[in-house]
């Protein structure tokens, strides 16, 4: 994987780590309904999502700053 793919993120939680007023850093998660957060059928675990644990893993490295992560995730479509 290239690694200015995710320069800009990067730039962005370290602005946000070093200036506490700057603007919070926000990624939208695209995907099915296991980026939705449905594990299985009537089981919906949205603290497990993969977005939510790259959030926890952010905010641990960059301590202070705000991240914001919008599950853009929606149910597969029944044939």
């Amino acid at each position: 994987m290239d690694d200015n793919k995710f320069e800009r993120l990067r730039n962005r939680l370290k602005e946000k780590a070093e200036d506490p007023k700057a603007r919070a850093v926000t990624f939208v998660a695209l995907g099915d309904s296991v980026t939705q957060g449905c594990m299985g059928y009537g089981v919906v675990e949205y603290e497990s999502v993969f977005h939510q644990a790259l959030k926890r893993r952010m905010e641990r490295r960059f301590p202070g700053t705000v991240v914001n992560a919008i599950n853009s995730g929606g149910r597969g479509r029944q044939r």
